[in-house]
């Protein structure tokens, strides 16, 4: 037990504890602390502020802490600040002068007369009493020490006391009664060594160190053993002597004695002391019912938080039920620091003890010394601190507002003096005209008067005046009008009129931007204000014409929807909780699972050095040096066992049973008597489900040790051997369409498939009938599942829902998925039920994750599961732990099932799988490099590094679904957090029929805004962006039965305006046109993703191949890298010549272009992430934040193990330089006499720095190879991080990635009158579409096969989009831009390579580019299959990244002898391929000339077509299309036939051996198979892929509409 690794130790379990080795038990952690790990050596307290002590279990505060009750508990202690010349003293509280008398006279001192003042500093009161009260002399301290000695002689408390010449033994009562007794100086056998004992006597007037104890005093209190004077006697005689001679104790008082003075003479002590003492030393407090010591917990001096006080908790309790007057309690102090005691019938009379660190020693000799200021000083306690104070408030508003009355009493007489006049502005003009002296113009001839105006003192009023002398003008004051400038004079003017102008500009915009500002705070103002008062929203008609009955329902409704937004919010807060603490759970083992790989691949990569070293090439090398490397087998396996241990730590962290080896559930009981004929009914096999089941006549054994019998639905653990329940711990595999172990996954091979397992349900029995329940579930569609589940349509609305889990139907053999809607309590609407969605807890009514579904075994509905709780009434999440019942194994929680009526929680699931895939990998890796170890080779070598890449693609496996996980969190958290922090209010209404403002909650039910009478849920809002008026998304709709009008709701079924069919509606939109709610239908049952951008999508798969050319560029230079470094590690040990020298530079050099290549990536990245919208943008770049944190690890790695070859390697040239100049003398004076020893010792100088050497660089490279597996780890998460962003922005509708279940959360949408702007993606599709329409691409219906599109083009000319499409004046525009007429050339099928450059358009020097939306239907898809062929080819062939566009004209280039001369351009600065349009008639030529151009590329040739490089790219992006062709085939034909026929080709094709005649009879039906046709679509998912363009429809008609709309207004 405890943490110690002792022998035949076990952990102690969850709630338990054991801090001291070698017990047989362990400890209950108690109900004031909890422990929910295993193996812990203490407890955590429940509530914070607490400290957990084992000696008792309690959890007292902190020191300086005090309990203030619930619901806060142990706050930190604040005092009052001082005033008026108080000051603290020890207990905290403020006393003045006169205070502090009275204090210490009557609480402190003995008595008012034994008073002698205060020390403000210690908050100390000095009494006159506590010198030394006997006569001892003064060697009475020093001879303290010898006079008590204390030992345990097996565990039995033994004082010695010396007494003169003699000695006597006296065993006390004190006996620790358990281990958990701590500070008990014999508690758990710690020693027979005698330590010294120190006595404390403890009276009504305080604390008294005896310091010379009479042994006679101890006498009543304990055994007397032996005594030396004595030594013919026992202790029976001892103990007759005692009884004859009356001894009786001066501690105890006689009848008539109420006072201690009366006793005589009295003991010499010292009163109230301070105590110092060693470490160990122990105190014998000598106590009584009423006066005993307590632990004075809130003293200031105190200094141990760790101080175990519980057994003075004890001593306290034992004191009142004790029936002795007086005891001995012994307390032995192992922790330095200051302790405080006070009295328990007096809490001012207390002792103050210091306990000193080995090696410290006390000022005085004995332990007992007066309490005065300068011994507490001399013995190190220090003075009080400063508390935590209260702040003053009162006070403190009160000097902020005096403050604030001076500053403006200031203000006013400064404004008085100098400020009441506002300086004259100096604007531009004024300062161009000073420079020009307008006074030289006036004439008095004309009568012109200059006015000049005052400086700023003066009186703008009566401004100074100067008028010209009558005469004529003076020589010097004339102007030559030669010499003026009315160009210049001109240009000022202009420069003034154009300032003033655009200063006047600024002044309306910002006038007007306030004007809005200002109304748009009115409007809100008096929205709140009516939605507060219930006013009316309009003050311009009297209250008295809206209705009494109308007026007291919307009252109603107000306070209604005040009420039921508290209740969203505060169950939002509930819910978010869950939700953080799942999604810290994630983070934290995501961290965890980081640490393992990067420790797991350190050690692999060491252990790949080491074999390359056993397996190398260049043994002479060796040779030549020395002996060769003996001690690298040793190091081999030593690196093996680290590895098995980091991959045994992990699965003991993943709590991986079966993988460990041992596994969970019960024992499986063999029948006790079996007949000749009776072993086969041990076990069978389900004939429904397919599993291995146990006879009716076992029995199980499970963790509690009782026997009993196996109930029905439970199978045998086909890798473990163990009895399971079927519910929560099988799954269902989409890959081999069978139900497989999801808990203690054991497999032997390594599961590299993307397929997903599905949770199985078992389906349930009805109680009453007997028979399985009658149910609409839908069966499982392989075809609308993914790599992280599937998805299903609800057979009750018909909306697009995740599957939680499938079942198998007895009867029909039928998979069937679960799955649906449900009320969301959050919202009150219909929502799909999503794993960690909201549910009601039925018991409290609270919130609570949705972790598991399960089937009604009467009605066979599907249920959400969840709400289990612990033993302490905490809720339980996905990532606690609980101990399994059958096995009494401590798992972590995956989610819950249904049993029997009963909600159990279960360990199994595909994340369960997926780890244990990871670790079963990683044991294929050791595995592999044992038998490399056993026999090297190359082929060895092969087979390790398909092992590694098998393990890489377990642990993306694994990564790729905890981040599903992580991210369904974030976007549940998100929605939470967002009604947590409105109430779910998705803005402010005029309620219907009134003028009130109401606030609009999501799924809230109002009068019909259109009059129909009806109540109607609000399914959003639209807001006007133009002016900020928002109207709430409800009204009524026509029923799609023809029942007249329903309200708008989520699951009601609704026609589709579009394509006239029914579907159930998932929210309400506005109308542009006509200005009403209209529904929002789904359509093809599949829930709009949002719209696809092309070019956003073409940008993210540009930069992933760009990112993944970068990571295998850097992976490779990283490998090589490291391997050169190992390399010259070993070299340098050996000849550290100038080749070496040489090495580590080229090492240093690519070290340095490692990181400009890293830094260039940063630059690209930002300049990528830029072009992104802020989610996708934020979720990339923290990744990319991580990956170069990373890396800057992996560089300092690499610069450390550079440093340590380069310091190395001058060490050992130094020494062996010196050594060869040793070797060359002793050679020259001692050729013949010198000793073997002497030659071979500079050679063991030289082995020793070798080894130091190889030691210090094997540490750096360790460091290096930890980073590089946590860098490997970073690049696989940021990996996955940019194929979900990629997913987002495809709209795939078959991914659980983008499931859009965040919609029926409530949304507010904006509406602008440009919504053109708003939709920028709608204009070149609209101009195809109608190019496409009236037939100007090229595309001509008639000559399309019979029936091939006939459904689409009804489709589109019978919808309302057609009838509106002829309204809008694009038509005319494509009319124009189609009539430009276009020849095409149909190439002749039977010419060869040198012909189709005949058949080309003529070539024009210009180059003229055709935008991808101009090409007809036909040209795009070729198009679009030409960018997947270069998708394919480009990272195979390692080539750069190409962009592909269309040309109708290229410019002519000079390449004689290319094959396909004049239909290709490319522009290598750009990297940019442009081919012609004619190209596009034939698949085949297009293909052939992508791998040409892809060839000569690479090559860096387009002239010759016999170039080596270039035939050899040709020939291998054949090789690779060709391949790629011919497995999609095989596929696509696989696909056609049944299920069971797809395995057997499987099982045939991964044989590799002969075949039969059968088999090739069966592969030749693959090939031969013709495909169904395309006009009859087998399920509702080829529907939608041949319609798919069809989808983009949706809100094309009310983007329409808007214009229109726009246009009329």
């Amino acid at each position: 037990a405890g943490p110690h690794n002792v022998p035949f130790c076990h952990l102690c379990p969850p709630e338990f504890f054991n801090p001291w080795h070698g017990q047989d038990a362990c400890f209950p952690c108690g109900t004031e602390a909890t422990q929910p790990e295993e193996g812990k050596d203490t407890c955590v307290c429940r509530e914070p502020g607490r400290v957990f002590q084992p000696s008792d279990g309690q959890c007292p505060c902190l020191p300086g802490y005090q309990d203030i009750g619930k619901p806060l508990g142990c706050v930190q202690r604040e005092h009052k600040s001082c005033k008026d010349g108080a000051t603290l003293n020890q207990e905290g509280l403020c006393l003045t002068k006169g205070q502090w008398n009275d204090h210490c006279a009557h609480e402190v001192c003995t008595t008012p007369g034994d008073a002698r003042g205060y020390d403000v500093g210690l908050g100390l009161c000095l009494c006159w009493e506590q010198h030394s009260s006997g006569m001892c002399g003064p060697l009475c301290p020093e001879r303290q020490r010898h006079i008590l000695k204390l030992s345990c002689p097996n565990g039995i408390p033994q004082i010695s006391i010396t007494e003169g010449n003699g000695s006597q033994n006296l065993s006390l009562l004190d006996r620790p009664s358990s281990p958990r007794a701590v500070g008990h100086p014999c508690n758990l056998g710690q020693g027979q060594k005698s330590v010294p004992l120190y006595v404390v006597k403890v009276d009504e007037l305080g604390f008294l160190g005896l310091t010379r104890p009479d042994h006679e005093l101890l006498h009543p209190l304990g055994l007397p053993l032996t005594d030396s004077r004595h030594p013919d006697e026992g202790p029976e005689s001892y103990l007759g002597k005692s009884t004859e001679g009356n001894w009786t104790s001066p501690w105890s008082l006689s009848p008539n004695s109420t006072h201690p003075r009366d006793l005589s003479p009295p003991e010499p002590g010292i009163r109230n002391p301070t105590v110092c003492l060693q470490t160990n030393d122990t105190l014998a407090f000598l106590v009584t019912r009423e006066h005993y010591p307590e632990y004075d917990l809130g003293h200031f001096y105190n200094t141990l938080e760790q101080f175990d006080w519980g057994r003075f908790r004890v001593l306290a309790e034992e004191a009142q039920l004790s029936e002795k007057s007086s005891r001995l309690f012994l307390q032995q102090f192992q922790l330095p620091g200051v302790y405080v005691f006070r009295l328990s019938s007096n809490q001012h009379r207390k002792m103050y003890l210091r306990t000193l660190p080995p090696g410290g020693k006390c000022f005085g000799d004995g332990p007992f010394a007066s309490t005065t200021p300068r011994y507490l000083i001399q013995t190190g306690i220090a003075k009080i601190p400063v508390p935590l104070k209260r702040s003053d408030w009162p006070g403190v508003l009160g000097e902020i507002v005096l403050l604030l009355g001076l500053c403006l009493l200031l203000l006013i007489h400064c404004h008085r003096l100098s400020w009441s006049r506002k300086a004259p502005p100096h604007p531009t003009f004024r300062i161009h005209q000073q420079g020009y002296n307008l006074n030289a113009y006036s004439s008095s001839r004309t009568g012109v008067t200059s006015v000049r105006r005052s400086q700023s003192h003066q009186d703008p009023d009566a401004p100074s005046v100067e008028r010209v002398h009558s005469g004529s003008w003076e020589a010097e004051e004339q102007v030559d009008l030669e010499w003026f400038d009315a160009e210049a004079f001109f240009r000022i003017l202009f420069r003034q009129s154009l300032t003033v102008t655009t200063k006047l500009s600024q002044t309306k915009e910002e006038l007007k931007l306030l004007y809005l500002k200002l109304l748009s705070e009115a409007r809100s103002l008096r929205q709140l204000w009516g939605t507060q008062h219930c006013t009316p929203a309009s003050t311009d008609q009297p209250l008295g014409n809206i209705h009494g009955d109308q007026q007291q329902a919307a009252e109603a409704a107000a306070r209604a929807a005040e009420e039921e937004a508290r209740r969203r919010g505060h169950l939002a807060g509930e819910y978010a909780a869950s939700l953080s603490h799942q999604l810290k759970v994630l983070h934290q083992d995501l961290h965890a699972r980081q640490e393992q790989w990067a420790s797991f691949c350190s050690a692999l990569m060491e252990t790949q050095r080491l074999l390359k070293s056993l397996t190398s090439s260049r043994p002479q090398k060796f040779s030549q040096a020395g002996q060769p490397p003996k001690g690298l087998v040793p190091q081999m396996d030593t690196l093996l066992g680290h590895l098995s241990q980091v991959m045994l730590q992990e699965g003991h962290r993943l709590k991986a049973w079966g993988f460990l080896g041992t596994g969970t559930g019960a024992e499986l009981l063999q029948p006790a008597a079996l007949g000749p004929q009776g072993s086969d009914d041990y076990i069978s096999m389900n004939p429904i489900t397919k599993l291995t089941v146990p006879g009716p006549n076992c029995a199980m054994l499970p963790a509690s040790g009782h026997a009993g019998p196996i109930p029905p639905g439970y199978f045998i653990h086909p890798d473990t051997g163990r009895v399971l329940p079927e519910a929560g711990n099988l799954g269902y595999d989409l890959l081999s369409a069978t139900l497989v172990p999801t808990t203690d996954s054991n497999a032997g091979g390594v599961r590299t498939s993307e397929a997903a397992i599905l949770p199985y349900v078992p389906y349930p029995t009805s109680p009453a009938t007997g028979c399985p329940p009658p149910t609409n579930l839908p069966a499982l569609q392989p075809r609308r599942t993914s790599q992280l589940g599937a998805l299903m349509t609800d057979p009750l609305t018909g909306i697009e829902v995740p599957v939680l889990a499938v079942t198998l139907h007895p009867q029909t053999r039928q998979w069937l998925t679960l799955g649906g809607t449900y009320c969301n309590p959050l919202t009150k609407t219909l929502a799909p039920l999503e794993l960690g969605g909201p549910m009601e807890d039925p018991v409290t009514g609270g919130i609570l994750p949705i972790l598991g579904v399960g089937l009604d075994e009467n009605t066979g509905q599907v249920l959400p599961l969840g709400g289990l709780r612990d033993a302490m009434g905490n809720i339980m999440l996905p990532g606690d732990s609980f101990v399994e019942p059958l096995s009494g194994k401590t798992v972590w929680l995956q989610g819950v099932s249904q049993q029997e009526d009963r909600t159990l929680l279960h360990a199994g699931g595909l994340q369960a799988v997926l780890d244990a895939n990871v670790l079963v990998a990683q044991r294929q890796v050791i595995a592999v490099l044992q038998q490399c170890q056993e026999s090297p080779g190359w082929r060895a070598q092969e087979h390790l590094e398909v092992a590694i890449k098998d393990m890489k693609q377990a642990l993306a496996l694994s990564l790729h679904h905890i981040l599903q996980q992580a991210r369904r969190l974030a976007r549940q958290l998100e929605a939470a957090h967002g009604i947590e922090a409105s109430g779910g209010r998705i803005g402010m209404m005029c309620y219907p029929g009134t003028e009130l403002w109401v606030s609009a909650l999501y799924g809230m039910e109002i009068p019909d805004p259109e009059g129909s009478g009806l109540m109607v849920p609000i399914l959003g809002m639209e807001q006007d962006g133009n002016s900020g008026n928002a109207t709430p998304l409800a009204g009524s709709m026509e029923d799609a039965d023809g029942k007249g009008l329903v309200p708008i709701s989520i699951g009601a079924q609704a026609i589709d305006p579009l394509t006239g069919e029914r579907g159930p509606v998932i929210g309400a939109q506005m109308d542009p046109s006509a200005r009403v709610v209209v529904p929002v239908v789904q359509v093809l049952e599949a829930l709009p993703r949002g719209i696809r951008d092309p070019s956003l999508q073409d940008l993210l798969k540009r930069e992933l191949r760009a990112r993944q050319q970068y990571w295998y560029h850097q992976e490779q230079e990283e490998k090589w890298l490291v391997e050169h470094l190992g390399r010259l590690s070993q070299e340098l040990c050996f000849t550290p010549d100038n080749d070496t020298r040489l090495q580590l530079r080229t090492a240093e050099e690519a070290c340095a272009a490692l990181e400009a290549c890293c830094l260039q990536e940063t630059e690209r990245r930002a300049r990528v992430l830029s072009t992104l919208s802020s989610p996708e943008r934020g979720l990339l770049s923290q990744a990319d934040r991580e990956e170069w944190e990373e890396e800057a690890q992996v560089a300092l790695g690499m610069q450390e193990v550079l440093q340590s070859l380069r310091q190395g390697a001058e060490k050992l040239r130094q020494a062996s330089g010196r050594l060869q100049g040793q070797e060359e003398e002793v050679w020259l004076q001692q050729r013949r006499n010198q000793s073997p020893q002497v030659w071979n010792r500079p050679r063991k100088v030289l082995q020793h720095l070798s080894d130091e050497f190889q030691e210090r660089v094997r540490e750096k490279q360790n460091f290096l190879d930890k980073a590089l597996g946590q860098l490997q780890y970073q690049r696989e998460l940021s990996r996955l991080q940019f194929l979900h962003s990629q997913i987002i922005a495809s709209g795939s509708p078959i991914c659980l990635e983008n499931y859009p279940g965040d919609r029926f959360y409530g949304r507010v949408t904006t509406y602008t009158r440009d919504q053109a702007a708003a939709c920028p993606l709608l204009i070149p599709f609209l101009k195809s579409l109608t190019a496409v329409l009236v037939g100007d691409q090229g595309l001509d219906l008639e000559d399309q096969k019979p029936g091939a599109d006939a459904d689409k083009v009804d489709t589109i000319q019978t919808s309302p989009l057609f009838s509106i499409l002829k309204k809008i004046d694009i038509w005319s525009q494509a009319h124009k831009e189609g009539a430009k007429p276009q020849v095409h050339h149909k190439p002749d099928p039977k010419s060869s390579l040198q012909d189709l450059r005949k058949t080309q358009t003529v070539q024009k020097e210009e180059l003229t580019t055709v935008p991808s939306t101009d090409l007809s239907a036909r040209e795009f898809v070729v198009y679009q299959y030409g960018l997947s062929i270069l998708d394919l080819l480009v990272p195979q062939l390692h080539a750069p990244e190409i962009t592909l566009q269309i040309a109708s004209h290229l410019p002519s280039t000079e390449a004689s002898d290319n094959s396909f001369q004049g239909s290709f351009f490319y522009q290598s600065a750009e990297n940019t391929l442009f081919v012609g349009r004619e190209c596009l008639a034939s698949v085949g030529s297009f293909v052939l000339l992508l791998i040409h151009c892809l060839a000569h590329i690479i090559a860096g040739d387009f002239h010759q077509d016999s170039n080596p490089t270039f035939l050899r790219s040709f020939y291998e992006g054949l090789k690779a299309y060709f391949r790629e062709a011919f497995s999609t085939t095989l596929q696509m034909s696989a696909v056609s036939w049944d299920t069971k026929f797809n395995q057997s080709v499987h099982a045939i094709l991964l044989e590799e051996q002969p075949i039969s005649e059968r088999e090739r009879n069966l592969l030749s039906k693959l090939i031969e198979r013709k495909r169904e046709s395309l006009l009859e679509p087998a399920s509702s998912e080829e529907y939608i892929k041949k319609n798919k363009d069809l989808l983009l429809f949706t809100n094309m008609e009310h983007f329409l509409k808007s214009i229109l709309a726009a246009e009329k207004q």
